[in-house]
């Protein structure tokens, strides 16, 4: 019963659709051609293929909101991948072409600025056209002037107005992924900033896992891989995760073998105590995370193999816990690539200790819901590493009540050195009493 006029309109916008896809497939084609060549990296950044991407993006932003439902993530993903991703892979594939402060190096710089502008332009687009509230889940958000009265009112579908929050999601990701390509450049401090753009796209959709993966592809392998490992898992353990996440977390257990042999080679060398400590911590966090390795559904260990591991896991845990932060900051702990540096920490710090007992936790809930048999082992181990660290946390809550009640005097110039090495032995002592909740 609808008029011509109705029937025309639908029509006309699936005609413009098409033209435009086609023009998007076209240009595509095109840039794929750039991408192949043998010197694809002296290609890229010539003023023809940058116009050429530049045409890509204004066609793919314009279909992503002409048919946001059929069209919006295919765009979104040619428009990345296209436009930004594969310039990226290119540079980074022939960094040994790429010369500090040569003229390539500065039009990648400037690929990266240009992309970081561009996805914050489109993500506060992306709420002021569909009117989106996120200014509880991240920094630029569209703030409607109240000069100009009552908002518009959005004829926007359910569906698409699950895309668009979806795409100020990607838009947080690819934020994240553009400043973690900017921290890979010499000069650029860009990981904090890369990790509250991933944060912020949690915040907005938490059920989905690819930002998790995102951050453990941005901790490397500090702190001996633990904390990628904890991102990992994280990403596994979400509703929706992201399927790259189980082949990094494989490779990062493949690692945990051979960095565990090397740790069990260097027992024997005698060091200073300053380089002992980071010795036993580093012995920690790799038979750690070697365990947890272990500790995996598909695997079969004796059951003494895996207690007398627990067991060495659990004493290093009570043990590292009794060292006091010297310094307030500690520097990352790397793989075996970095050992004979001076890269070195003092203490746990109580986010690294916080992601173990989380890690710990996310291990338990995979094995019970395997039907494991390995699960009786895993809840042993996390509950009595729980045990120590409840156990440390008393010890050091009665310590600060025992010094406040005593006399502080304004400042301790003297026996600061032998108060520190005193203290472990008194933990010792009373932590004796405690170690068999240690037993696996």
């Amino acid at each position: 019963m609808s008029g011509p006029g109705q029937d025309s309109e639908p029509e006309a916008k699936v005609l413009h659709t098409k033209r435009l896809y086609r023009a998007v497939v076209e240009s595509v084609h095109k840039l794929d051609v750039i991408i192949g060549g043998k010197a694809s990296y002296r290609e890229v950044f010539k003023p023809e293929n940058v116009s050429l991407r530049n045409k890509l993006r204004e066609l793919c932003v314009k279909l992503m909101f002409l048919h946001p439902v059929d069209y919006g993530r295919k765009a979104e993903e040619l428009l990345w991948r296209k436009v930004y991703y594969e310039v990226i892979q290119v540079i980074k594939t022939n960094k040994k072409h790429i010369h500090s402060r040569s003229a390539l190096e500065c039009a990648y710089r400037t690929h990266l600025i240009a992309g970081v502008g561009f996805y914050q332009h489109l993500l506060l687009y992306i709420q002021s056209h569909y009117q989106l509230e996120l200014q509880d889940c991240i920094d630029w958000t569209h703030v409607t002037d109240p000069l100009i009265g009552q908002k518009k009112p959005v004829s926007a579908s359910p569906r698409e107005m699950e895309w668009a929050q979806m795409a100020c999601h990607r838009c947080l990701v690819y934020l994240g992924d553009l400043a973690r390509y900017q921290n890979e450049l010499a000069g650029v401090e860009a990981e904090q900033l890369a990790e509250r753009f991933y944060h912020q796209a949690l915040s907005v959709t938490p059920h989905v896992g690819m930002p998790f993966n995102q951050l453990g592809t941005l901790a490397g392998s500090k702190f001996c891989n633990v904390e990628a490992t904890y991102y990992y898992l994280r990403c596994i353990q979400s509703e929706l995760p992201f399927e790259g996440a189980y082949g990094n977390l494989k490779r990062l257990f493949d690692k945990a073998a051979k960095m565990y042999l090397q740790v069990k080679k260097q027992e024997l060398r005698k060091l200073s105590p300053t380089r002992q400590r980071s010795k036993d911590i580093k012995r920690l966090l790799v038979s750690f995370i070697y365990l947890q390795s272990l500790l995996q559904p598909k695997n079969n260990l004796l059951e003494s193999e895996l207690t007398s591991l627990c067991q060495l896991v659990l004493e290093d845990f009570n043990l590292v816990l009794f060292y006091q932060p010297a310094v307030p900051q500690c520097s990352p702990l790397a793989g075996e690539e970095e050992e004979d540096h001076d890269t070195r920490c003092s203490s746990l710090s109580d986010p690294l200790v916080f992601r173990m007992g989380v890690t710990c936790l996310m291990v338990v809930h995979s094995l019970k819901r395997a039907g494991s048999k390995q699960y009786s082992a895993a809840m042993a181990f996390t509950l009595a590493l729980f045990s120590h660290l409840v156990n440390h946390v008393n010890i050091r809550l009665q310590a600060e009540l025992e010094e406040g009640e005593g006399q502080v005097p304004p400042l301790h110039t003297e026996g600061t050195d032998d108060q520190e090495v005193k203290e472990p032995a008194v933990g010792l002592t009373l932590e004796e009493g405690t170690l068999p909740n240690g037993t696996a």
